[in-house]
Order: structure tokens, then C-alpha cells, then sequence
């Protein structure tokens, strides 16, 4: 299983929140909006695939910058309906709704590397991969 997610970096990201991580399909995001990697996603966890939104598993997400730079954050996906037009959020708590992708996540926001965190503020083109560990 392996989920493409096109998206881009904005000036105004932060990456500074300390549980979560957010993929956003709006196209502008400000400072208070800390939790925000990337933004104008081509998904949001509504679009997910049925084989990835089937059964609970451990996913593996990677995001990829131009320069081959990357980040990957490990988490649980519980099973759970992905139900959110806009959003795709990873957290390090166990808090589930719709637009939940993954739980116990290893990484939030503020773990990123700064160096990648300042790539981000250049609106770079990202690629976003999904893959399961189960």
C-alpha cells in the first residue's frame, strides 16, 4: 500500500507545535497555524485509499523535498473513518476524529529538522508518501 500526496511549503510555516503535524488542502496558512507542514495538498484524509482506510496498521509518512531532503514520521492508523475535506493530521496523543491519520506518532511538528523546517518557507512543490509498516 502507498499513498502519492502531492503539496507545498508556505512562507509562513512555523512547525513549531509540540503533538501535532498537519497537511492542509487551503493554500494559505498564517503564523498561528503552527502545526502546518505543508499546504494546497491534492488530498485530504477523505481521499485516503479504501485499502489504507480498511484496517488499523502502522504507517510510515515521508516527505520529500526537491533537494532529496526528508522527514519521516512513524505512527498508528486505528481504523477509524478519515471523514475531513481539507485536513490530514499526525499526533503524538492518542485523540482520534476525522481528520486523524495517525496516533502515537514519533514526530509532531517542532521534531523536524530546522534546516527542512526553512526549505518549507521557500513554497517548495513536497511529495508526500503513505506506505504501511504492517
Amino acid at each position: 500500500m502507498k499513498v502519492i500526496i502531492r503539496a507545498r511549503g508556505h512562507r509562513n510555516i512555523t512547525a513549531k507545535h509540540r503533538t501535532t503535524l498537519e497537511i492542509t488542502r487551503e493554500t494559505e496558512c498564517s503564523l498561528r497555524g503552527d502545526c502546518i507542514v505543508a499546504v494546497s495538498s491534492d488530498k485530504s484524509a477523505r481521499d485516503l485509499n479504501d485499502k489504507l482506510r480498511r484496517e488499523a496498521q502502522w504507517l510510515k509518512m515521508e516527505i520529500r523535498l526537491p533537494s532529496g531532503a526528508k522527514e519521516e514520521i512513524k505512527g498508528f492508523y486505528p481504523g477509524h473513518e478519515l471523514t475531513h475535506n481539507e485536513d490530514i493530521v499526525i499526533r503524538k496523543s492518542n485523540f482520534v476524529c476525522g481528520r486523524t491519520l495517525m496516533i502515537k506518532s514519533d514526530k509532531a511538528a517542532r521534531d523536524l529538522s530546522r534546516d527542512f523546517v526553512r526549505e518549507l518557507r521557500k513554497e517548495i512543490d513536497l511529495e508526500i508518501t503513505i506506505t504501511s509498516l504492517s
